[in-house]
């Protein structure tokens, strides 16, 4: 770069892989005066990345032997449209013909023409025109509002390009509903996220008392006590506070009445009294049996009896 005023000469001593061009390869570049000529080949290259998102002297090596390094297939002038190139475009490229044709000619001025004629290749000024010509020839396509190609190319290439790679680079805008829904979707799961956020930390909080839970000191079949009367206040420990766990009985309900279990008992008692005069019928004589029966009579009603006083005793404790 020279200085506008003074014109002192500022040199550039490197250079960049891919974006020197061929007349400079292999010089010092301390000692060269590097001029917008020079410029007008890495400007090239610049919009060749933007426009197909690839190096232009990239691609498929079908060329004797192994590919050579970038440097030397850009001193030969190889790239995939330069006449006899043994590099050709890679399935996955956009092709040069896709483009307006006022584009396409000025990247062959650049890397053909300008290959051999440096001074060929096309200014800044003529890219920007080019380019402008090029935005005003763009149709949308009536399938993918997101798609546009050349009128002059005659069909979207980009839905082309989804047929044969099932890729589609450029997806459809979603519409307004869309977007929306999506919106208030994420706007309810965030809130129902941080509803189940601040549950959890109550629920963390809040204490556990699943080992300190005892038998409470009412039974709620207790009568409550009258408006106005004066509760009488017990002096005593109450039992249930120092009852064991063994003592919560898992039993049916129906089981724990007293008449059910005098019956049971006295089931037990007959037939084992009946069990016992089976197996001494043959020994026993007619008022030895007759004695036995009123005997087993006797033991059964005192049995009953004392079921009953104990009954009685309990309900009136409570």
């Amino acid at each position: 770069m020279r200085h506008p005023k003074t014109g002192e000469l500022y040199r550039c001593p490197v250079g960049s892989e891919g974006f020197t061009p061929a007349e400079l390869l292999g010089q010092d570049l301390a000692t060269v005066e590097q001029t917008v000529i020079h410029d007008r080949f890495r400007l090239g290259i610049i919009i060749h990345l933007l426009l197909f998102g690839d190096h232009p002297f990239k691609g498929r090596w079908v060329g004797p032997g192994d590919s050579p390094d970038p440097n030397e297939l850009l001193q030969k002038g190889w790239w995939p449209y330069a006449p006899n190139s043994p590099i050709q475009a890679s399935s996955l490229t956009t092709p040069l013909t896709v483009v307006h044709p006022a584009i396409q000619d000025c990247f062959v001025r650049c890397f053909n023409t300008g290959h051999l004629q440096p001074s060929a290749r096309p200014s800044a000024n003529e890219w920007m025109g080019v380019l402008r010509e090029a935005i005003a020839d763009l149709k949308r396509c009536h399938k993918v509002k997101n798609h546009y190609f050349s009128k002059t190319y005659g069909r979207c290439y980009w839905c082309d390009r989804k047929k044969s790679l099932g890729v589609d680079v450029f997806p459809g805008i979603p519409t307004t509903q869309q977007t929306l829904v999506a919106k208030t979707t994420q706007r309810v799961k965030v809130k129902v996220d941080g509803l189940g956020q601040k549950a959890t930390q109550k629920l963390k909080r809040f204490p556990s008392h699943a080992t300190n839970v005892t038998a409470p000191t009412q039974l709620p079949s207790s009568p409550l006590p009258k408006v106005g009367a004066t509760p009488k206040v017990r002096t005593e420990i109450p039992t249930t506070q120092i009852s064991s766990a063994s003592s919560i009985s898992t039993s049916p309900p129906w089981i724990k009445r007293p008449w059910v279990r005098l019956g049971g008992i006295a089931g037990i008692l007959v037939g084992l009294f009946s069990i016992l005069v089976w197996l001494s019928q043959s020994q026993l004589e007619g008022e030895e049996m007759s004695l036995t029966l009123v005997g087993g009579g006797l033991c059964f009603g005192l049995i009953v009896f004392c079921l009953i006083l104990v009954s009685l005793t309990q309900k009136s404790q409570n």
